[in-house]
């Protein structure tokens, strides 16, 4: 990726577009492995002005996708995850008003808006509780692991609270178990004690899957027998290093098979 460092910003601009549609040659380290993450790896090799320019070519492609809502699924996920591994945090704003303008009468595919859901949550940008509701009442199969992760980032009591109102689903139960471990993690000795107790509390008025993982991560920290053990820290690293799409993170709610679910 040296010769971008020769390319005009529109240039630039031109073959991001191509190469996250994998029409335009980028090294790999596999012929399968996806376009964004070889961009990212390499990323750090550009000089200051393209890595500059990379960026506000990412933003404007991103933005002219908000505008149209068209494009493949492929490509609008490659081009999500390189927003998300750059830290595009500005573009959370235009990415959470497409999805509400797809509330009511979605025009863009249900893949789409998994994708969007899944880069706000990697963007850090906090979205308030009635919009990640909003998602979940739209596909409850679909979103509910989304919903449950946007909700903690605001706090750990409205994500209890949504615990009920969450599918009866396997994967979804091994998913929560995951989700409250780190979230756990998180948290003072007070306040993880204190969760804990609100999730024994909510646990019987829960779907038969999710009252099970509650179960087994109640059992794990002892709070049946009264004590609530210090938090580990057995799950961070390998939760942080991991990629959006890791076996912690793909078992965040997709009603079909997709790449979003690989």
């Amino acid at each position: 990726m040296l010769e971008l460092d020769q390319y005009s910003f529109q240039e630039i601009r031109g073959w991001l577009f191509e190469a996250l549609n994998d029409r335009a040659p980028v090294p790999k380290l596999s012929p399968d492995e996806p376009p964004d993450v070889a961009i990212l790896a390499h990323e750090h090799t550009l000089g200051r002005t393209t890595r500059r320019d990379l960026e506000l070519a990412c933003k404007e492609l991103v933005l002219d996708f908000t505008h149209s809502g068209g494009e493949s699924v492929p490509y609008v996920d490659a081009l999500l995850r390189l927003a998300a591994g750059l830290k595009l945090r500005e573009l959370a704003g235009p990415l959470a008003a497409l999805v509400r303008r797809n509330l009511d009468r979605p025009v863009i595919s249900l893949e789409v808006r998994q994708a969007i859901a899944l880069t706000l949550i990697d963007l850090k940008e906090l979205q308030p509780v009635d919009f990640w509701r909003a998602l979940l009442n739209q596909d409850a199969q679909a979103f509910a692991g989304a919903a449950l992760s946007g909700t903690l980032a605001r706090s750990w009591q409205a994500g209890v609270a949504l615990l009920p109102d969450l599918p009866d689903d396997p994967m979804l139960g091994s998913a929560v178990h995951v989700i409250f471990e780190q979230t756990l993690e998180d948290l003072s000795a007070s306040e993880c004690f204190a969760c804990l107790r609100a999730l024994q509390d909510i646990r019987t008025s829960c779907p038969p899957a999710l009252s099970a993982a509650l179960e087994r991560l109640l059992y794990a920290r002892r709070i049946m027998q009264g004590s609530a053990p210090r938090p580990t820290n057995r799950l961070r690293e390998a939760l942080t290093q991991s990629s959006r799409f890791s076996a912690a993170r793909a078992v965040l709610g997709h009603s079909k098979p997709s790449r979003l679910a690989a």
